[in-house]
């Protein structure tokens, strides 16, 4: 939604996840973020959609969604370079995100997705 590919996504679609058939109920939302770079799944071609998300993999589809995964992949990569760039953006503000790998709360993602929304791609940049 917050890229605004919502009307797309809500058609079920086949994914590239092997885990993930067209008769899933999130099967169109799943297949348009893996379109736009957003998700790549686990390497071995699974996307696991009924596992619970983690900090750091929250972190990731955010600064993915924003277009810096490039700029995260030069300072390390994940997590440690996805979170260092969504710190330096204002997108952790307000959240203490802990140890990455732990499951994040309903709560915490939606102050991350607002933080996000009001990230101002200048700023960022200047900050960077």
């Amino acid at each position: 939604r917050m890229l605004g590919i919502e009307e797309s996504a809500k058609v079920k679609k086949n994914t590239k996840f092997t885990d993930v058939p067209e008769s899933y109920w999130a099967s169109g939302y799943i297949a348009a973020i893996a379109e736009k770079g957003v998700i790549s799944g686990y390497a071995d071609g699974s996307f696991k959609p009924d596992n619970p998300v983690t900090y750091a993999q929250i972190i990731k589809m955010l600064v993915c969604a924003w277009g810096y995964e490039n700029d995260a992949n030069s300072r390390g990569g994940y997590p440690n370079g996805f979170i260092q760039v969504a710190q330096n953006a204002g997108i952790c503000e307000g959240v203490n995100i802990g140890t990455p790998s732990n499951v994040i709360k309903r709560g915490n993602v939606a102050v991350l997705c607002y933080n996000t929304l009001n990230v101002v791609q200048g700023n960022y940049l200047a900050a960077g």
